[in-house]
């Protein structure tokens, strides 16, 4: 039986668990109780009913059907993973595409009931969607994933340079102002990048994401932590429950309590509201968190010398392979990276799993190699690489696209239309207050006058050796809120031709004031950019003048780092245009 048809058979099952109960319809979204968007493998209950394995997508299971939303990142990726297994795709933010609300408002009648877990859906989406149609909690059909995988207990550390520079206690006392300012005696933090960065605390629960699985309770006099570990906990200014605790706690609460319902799960937000009253608004962490402090700025930028060794070393492997002939595949250039960030001082892990796409997989925003769909690298075409890295005192995320060979006139225009949009973000110059979206539309001015574009947004925020998405910071067409001083976050404009190739350019960037109210962004990346594939004849002066700079910068940065023979190919690779 193919995985597929697997799938179908999984999707019968719950049906008839639906018609058993009277039910509709389910929901599955791929979250945990604290709405992560990297989850353990535990919480993946959409990958295992439809085998879409994508970070973002909502499952709706019917009597009789089956739809998965979900963003342009994962188009085709979903398309080639859903094939037979009865599902519909809908291509979330496309034009006459109804979202998973409005879908159900218009087919659900009085009579029709809904259901969903209820700890794996956010308070604001619950109270949406409840007043649209009959939304019920039951998370009995879980158990029809017989073989569920067990959620890990890791070992809780402190992250000490984080606690010395700005500790726990002085982290809290901020909290506290902002209670003060809303009258509220308890907030819940239940995000677990907020978690972890207000207690300084990292762990390994999570592949890619070393945050600690908790929820906090910040009190006017004070906090408490509702924590599942292995091992001894590092001392703490908080007072220390299970992690099961967590609802006998609030249960016993009185008062006003504040929370961010779109990052507190349905459930919990139910029992604060039986005995609480409740102000809800974006957490004041999520700013406080987006706004580095200088340590974390040069952990970034250590963090970027890293990697910037780890790409050399990387292109100049690739370049002798398809110069001598010796094979080389996207899973075994996928070890390889692995293996040079090992060797790294201050390695942790992977910030996600490296994107190794050859030609038309390039085109798939999202793709991930597998023993199936694994392809020998040529010497033509573009090779896509997109891979981060969290050290001990920062993160990376980094995407270059790579000439294995001849190219052509089109591949090279949109190569170049890509990284005059990268460019033109990397070098704009705005007063304080200009947002994500105001700044997206930089990246996409060159492709657009061809019309084309790319389904995805420009940049997102990057955290401190924690999610390497962040929120708080963004460059997209939604993103309405300030880029600020201090916020760190990607350029990546891209391109993606279907079935052919796919190019993607992204650099790490740091928002600083240049004068008196006016932001600019300062480069953390140092890793060349393919002249290769460049159009010199569609630059800009000034676009040159950055392109040499920057290669300039590299140069002098790494050249400590890299052997004489190393030093000597980057002087080459990067030369003057």
């Amino acid at each position: 039986m193919s995985k597929n048809e697997d799938k179908a058979l999984l999707l019968e099952q719950l049906r008839e668990y639906l018609r058993l109960k009277n039910y509709t319809a389910c929901i599955i979204s791929q979250s945990d109780p604290h709405l992560s968007e990297y989850v353990a493998d535990h919480y993946k209950t959409r990958e295992f009913f439809s085998g879409f394995d994508g970070s973002a997508g909502v499952l709706l299971v019917c009597l009789d059907s089956a739809i998965l939303w979900t963003d342009g990142r994962y188009f085709i990726q979903a398309e080639n993973q859903l094939a037979g297994t009865g599902i519909e795709l809908y291509k979330q933010g496309v034009e006459g595409v109804p979202t998973i609300v409005e879908y159900l408002s218009e087919n659900m009648g009085p009579n029709d009931v809904v259901i969903t877990n209820s700890r794996c859906m956010s308070a604001s989406k619950w109270e949406e969607m409840q007043e649209k149609f009959n939304l019920l909690h039951d998370e009995g059909w879980e158990e029809i994933w017989q073989e569920r995988p067990i959620l890990k207990k890791s070992k809780i550390r402190m992250l000490e340079w984080a606690e010395i520079e700005v500790s726990s206690v002085k982290k809290i006392k901020k909290v506290r102002e902002k209670m003060q300012e809303k009258d509220v005696q308890w907030f819940l933090v239940s995000a677990l990048d907020e978690f972890s960065w207000l207690f300084n605390l990292r762990a390994d629960d999570i592949d890619y994401t070393p945050v600690v699985r908790g929820y906090a309770l910040v009190g006017m006099d004070s906090a408490c932590v509702f924590l599942d570990y292995e091992g001894i906990c590092p001392e703490m200014n908080a007072v220390i429950y299970e992690y099961s605790q967590l609802e006998e706690v609030l249960s016993s609460l009185s008062g006003k309590i504040g929370l961010d319902k779109n990052k507190v799960n349905a459930h919990i937000y139910n029992i604060c509201s039986k005995k609480l009253e409740i102000f809800s608004d974006e957490s004041p962490i999520t700013l406080l968190k987006a706004i580095k402090t200088n340590t974390e700025i040069s952990g970034f930028k250590r963090a970027a010398i890293n990697d910037g060794v780890v790409w050399v070393k990387l292109m100049i492997y690739i370049q002798e392979c398809l110069d001598k002939g010796v094979k080389i595949t996207e899973l075994s250039l996928n070890e390889k990276i692995i293996k040079l960030k090992r060797e790294q001082v201050g390695f942790v892990s992977e910030s996600f799993e490296s994107i190794v796409a050859y030609a038309s997989n390039a085109a798939i925003v999202h793709y991930s190699a597998t023993e199936d769909t694994d392809r020998e690298i040529l010497a033509e075409g573009f090779l896509l690489i997109d891979s981060g890295t969290h050290y001990e005192f920062g993160t990376t995320d980094i995407t270059r696209t790579l000439v294995c060979g001849k190219l052509s006139e089109v591949q090279k225009k949109r190569f170049t239309q890509v990284l005059k949009g990268m460019i033109a973000v990397a070098m704009a110059e705005f007063t304080e207050g200009e947002t994500g979206a105001q700044l997206d539309g930089l990246a996409r001015q060159f492709l657009k006058e061809d019309g084309v574009d790319y389904l995805h947004g420009t940049g997102h925020g990057i955290g401190s050796v924690m999610c390497v998405h962040e929120d708080g910071v963004g460059i997209s067409p939604r993103f309405i809120k300030p880029i600020m001083s201090g916020m760190v976050c990607s350029d990546e404009p891209g391109y993606y031709e279907v079935g052919d190739y796919g190019i993607r350019i992204e650099n790490m960037l740091h928002c600083k004031e240049i004068v008196d109210n006016q932001l600019g962004f300062e480069t953390l990346t140092l890793v060349p950019i393919d002249l290769d594939a460049v159009d010199v004849e569609l630059l800009t002066e000034n676009e040159k003048i950055w392109i040499n700079n920057y290669h300039k910068n590299i140069k002098v940065t790494l050249r400590e780092y890299l052997t004489d023979d190393e030093n000597l190919w980057l002087e080459n690779k990067c030369y003057e245009i």
